[in-house]
């Protein structure tokens, strides 16, 4: 026969089972107890020592039901007759006399004797405005004030910008004549608008960028614009696909802006250039979100000289979602290429 264990019966539901329910019979008779307690009381319960209202069984410990019947009962009395207006008044002026002497002999001002005035309304000071070393008597003055000293500080081209005067300007690039803003000058520069369009503020930033660049090449500090010769991810997949279904093309084929009819020294580069039916096979990163209006302007110039550009978003593989995704832009375009 085995021996029954003390182990064993712990872990068993009936000594759950009975735990519980001498858990709960327990609470039970607690509860019972308190409730004879309070009916006990409430037969012969204690009075408050002003209101005489009995007590909560709560609050049978306290001397008063409340904080307003103890105030009443500790106050009765005390005399308040001698509180008058005439005591008040001597009050203060005894105050004010000490602090005056106090700042007498520390050679000082006292700023009761001083009559302030608001500079926005002209009223008076009270004495704690005074104390508290304030300039005006509301917060409202002090935010008229701030407002009228700004705007005398406001130089004229932040008067103009806030007025939103327009001024007739003619393009720098095309010579067309436009209505701009007149924002002025900051920092030794003139910020209002050149040009008509963001083609035209285009062009102008390349030709300020090929001057800058032609200085910086004579000088010997940069050695001209230079194919990528790091290839990216992206770049080295889609070689391999280019490869798998036997397309030819060139990678990073130059083409100058000058061929393209665009007054500029600088040159684009084609991601993958495929020969046999002039396409553009461009594949956007992150960075293509920042340069729609450049993409925008590139892709114009090349469409207009016979180029069809194709661009592919790029995902990441390393989710079922960007695998599919990939999939599909390779089927799409091996589709269009067999047209």
């Amino acid at each position: 026969m085995n021996k029954f264990k003390k182990s064993d019966y712990y872990m068993s539901e009936n000594h759950i089972k009975n735990f519980e329910n001498t858990r709960f019979l327990g609470r039970k008779k607690l509860q019972e107890l308190k409730n004879e307690r309070i009916d006990n009381y409430n037969t012969n319960p204690k009075l408050c020592a002003n209101c005489q209202k009995p007590l909560e069984y709560k609050k049978k410990n306290n001397k008063f039901c409340c904080k307003s019947c103890a105030a009443i009962f500790n106050n009765k009395n005390r005399s308040n007759d001698f509180i008058t207006d005439e005591f008040k008044e001597k009050q203060r002026n005894n105050a004010i006399k000490i602090f005056n002497n106090n700042k007498k002999e520390k050679n000082e001002i006292s700023y009761y004797e001083i009559e302030i005035k608001c500079p926005e309304c002209g009223t008076q000071l009270t004495n704690k405005q005074k104390m508290r070393k304030q300039k005006f008597c509301s917060n409202l003055c002090s935010k008229l004030n701030i407002t009228n000293v700004t705007i005398k500080k406001m130089s004229d081209s932040a008067k103009n910008r806030k007025n939103k005067k327009t001024i007739e300007m003619i393009c720098v690039i095309c010579e067309k004549k436009f209505t701009t803003v007149n924002k002025g000058i900051h920092n030794n520069k003139n910020k209002t608008r050149k040009t008509c369009s963001d083609e035209c503020n285009h062009i102008l930033k390349s030709r300020n960028s090929t001057e800058t660049m032609k200085k910086l090449i004579k000088n010997g500090t940069h050695k001209g614009w230079q194919s990528r010769n790091i290839e990216s991810y992206p770049e080295k997949f889609f070689k391999k696909v280019l490869d798998n279904n036997n397309i030819k093309y060139e990678f990073n084929k130059k083409i100058s802006k000058r061929c393209l009819g665009l007054d500029c020294d600088h040159s684009y580069f084609l991601d993958f250039y495929l020969i046999d039916k002039n396409i553009d096979l461009e594949i956007d990163g992150k960075q293509h979100i920042e340069r729609k209006k450049s993409d925008e302007i590139r892709d114009n110039a090349l469409i207009k000289n016979g180029f069809v550009v194709y661009r592919i978003k790029w995902k990441n593989i390393n989710t079922e979602k960007g695998k599919n995704y990939i999939k599909n832009e390779i089927n799409n375009f091996l589709a269009f290429y067999n047209l």
